[in-house]
């Protein structure tokens, strides 16, 4: 009797020990900890080494829910500025980053934009596999990821896909189509690393949840090219990179995340707007985490059942 009981003890404990960890929190900092500096707050979250960043201020009643929210203030006379928020050290291959974002200008006042979003580094320090420039150009938002050629698809909700902006020389570099194509159409990306589309409405004023799953190619040395890039704004899913190899050099785990990696303009004479890029509720996953109305077809991650047999 009692070996009867152990091995069905055992049998309901083996889907447990073996279900997946797609889910677990890797990250979280929603700002309203302790800390008199935004260094400090960044760093009772369990925030990584990071930038001094000076540039940051953190603010009640300015979050998206009402609460606090980080920003950070380009004042405009300068091209780029570098105020990076790193996390701690997460070593996962497949991640999904879910946080918020608002500008307090609209893309519309420029024409030049270069603002960073995200970048995920490579464990092994080699390099950025994924990575957004939220405005970008005159107001496109970018994904990049580095080294091979990949496939963009995107969805209806994007207007078109862009080549480089004129203050870009490296043309080679981007998935580039004709201006005015309408989405849910391949693209691909065969010289180069960038995907620049223009998505309706886009960012204005208002805060925007943005959700982005990174998968690193499992062996970038032997051209493994199995790489994937899923991009959401507002739960919509706007689009999706595949095939992607990475630098050669790098391993198969994201290290890092890098918030704010650098805020700015495309190098330009005369004056440039001053603004502020402000973040709130970043989470990290494991695994690959879609909105909960599925945000779009993808394989689905196997969940182990318990058995419905007794012994």
């Amino acid at each position: 009797m009692k070996k009867t009981t152990a091995l069905s003890f055992l049998f309901l404990l083996i889907p447990t020990i073996c279900l997946a960890a797609t889910g677990d929190v890797l990250f979280s900092c929603n700002f309203e900890g302790a800390g008199s500096t935004p260094a400090q707050v960044w760093a009772n979250c369990g925030g990584g080494e990071s930038g001094s960043l000076t540039t940051g201020t953190i603010s009640s009643g300015s979050g998206h829910d009402g609460g606090k929210a980080i920003s950070f203030l380009h004042p405009g006379s300068v091209d780029e500025v570098y105020d990076p928020m790193l996390t701690n050290s997460i070593n996962k291959n497949e991640i999904t980053i879910v946080y918020w974002e608002r500008f307090d200008i609209p893309q519309s006042a420029s024409a030049i934009w270069n603002t960073k979003g995200i970048r995920a580094w490579s464990a092994n320090g080699s390099g950025y596999i994924g990575g957004t420039t939220t405005l970008w150009g005159t107001g496109d938002t970018l994904i990049y990821h580095l080294d091979g050629g990949a496939t963009l698809n995107t969805t209806s909700a994007v207007n078109y896909v862009e080549g480089p902006p004129a203050q870009d020389g490296s043309a080679t570099g981007y998935c580039r189509t004709t201006a005015g194509s309408t989405g849910g159409k391949p693209f691909t990306c065969t010289l180069g690393r960038y995907a620049g589309f223009r998505w309706t409405p886009g960012y204005g004023t208002t805060w925007h949840k943005v959700r982005m799953y990174i998968k690193n190619p499992t062996n970038a040395a032997n051209n493994s090219k199995d790489g994937h890039i899923k991009y959401w704004v507002d739960e919509t899913l706007l689009a999706t990179i595949t095939n992607i190899n990475g630098m050669t050099t790098a391993g198969s785990l994201v290290g890092q995340v890098s918030f704010h990696p650098s805020d700015g303009y495309f190098g330009s004479a005369g004056s440039k707007p001053s603004f502020h890029h402000i973040y709130d509720d970043i989470t990290i996953y494991e695994g690959y985490v879609p909105p909960t109305d599925g945000g779009g077809t993808f394989p689905e991650p196997v969940t182990l059942k318990k058995p419905s047999y007794t012994l």
